[in-house]
């Protein structure tokens, strides 16, 4: 029995400094992230973070009750000093699973934000490639067109771009207004400087 114990406390050992090395990794992407981010008129998190709560939560949930469940039987079996003192460690190691995995969902929860600001947008997304994540900032002059479709309690975003991409943003219906309104200005912003833009590298042609 004790034999088991220690090969688990061995194991939730080792999950722990990986756990603590993610959440810190996470935590550092974060404070880079927040440098590049100014001007900021809106954001709201992406619907597609809600997978990554409902994961955290369960694994959360799981190293909860573990610990929970080995401190209550290192309590019954007091009467064994060398187990209970296994399973109060094993207790002890889940609850700083929890405290890493509450980390790393505040951590997290920076990255999959919509950021409007009042030069553009910010699309945040990780770099498969490079193990990172990258921020840039689509100006409103990138910006000539867009469509909208409504998908259950969502609004999806089509944003067209000049350089003939296009950016998908998926926003809560009770946000339409302030984002309609929003890209509006952007739009408008950018038909302006894209007007005068051509009319002064007009002028400067034919001077």
């Amino acid at each position: 029995m004790n034999d088991i114990l220690e090969v688990l406390t061995y194991i939730l050992k080792g999950l722990l400094i990986v756990a603590a090395g993610f959440s810190l990794g996470t935590w550092w992407a974060t404070f880079r992230l927040k440098k590049h981010l100014r001007g900021l008129l809106i954001r709201w998190e992406k619907p597609a973070f809600g997978l990554w709560t409902a994961l955290l939560f369960l694994l959360l949930l799981a190293f909860l009750s573990a610990g929970m469940i080995a401190y209550a039987f290192a309590t019954k079996l007091s009467a064994i000093p060398t187990t209970a003192s296994l399973l109060e460690e094993i207790a002890s190691l889940c609850f700083l699973h929890v405290s890493f995995i509450v980390l790393t969902y505040s951590g997290l929860k920076a990255h999959h934000n919509y950021v409007f600001c009042e030069r553009g947008i910010y699309n945040i997304r990780f770099c498969w490639k490079r193990g990172m994540w990258q921020v840039e900032l689509i100006p409103w002059e990138m910006l000539y067109d867009y469509y909208e479709q409504q998908e259950g309690a969502l609004i999806r975003y089509t944003l067209l771009l000049r350089d003939r991409r296009h950016l998908i943003v998926e926003a809560p219906i009770h946000l339409k207004d302030i984002v309609d309104r929003i890209i509006n200005l952007g739009l408008e912003r950018s038909a302006l400087l894209h007007k005068y833009s051509h009319r002064i590298g007009r002028y400067s042609s034919e001077s």
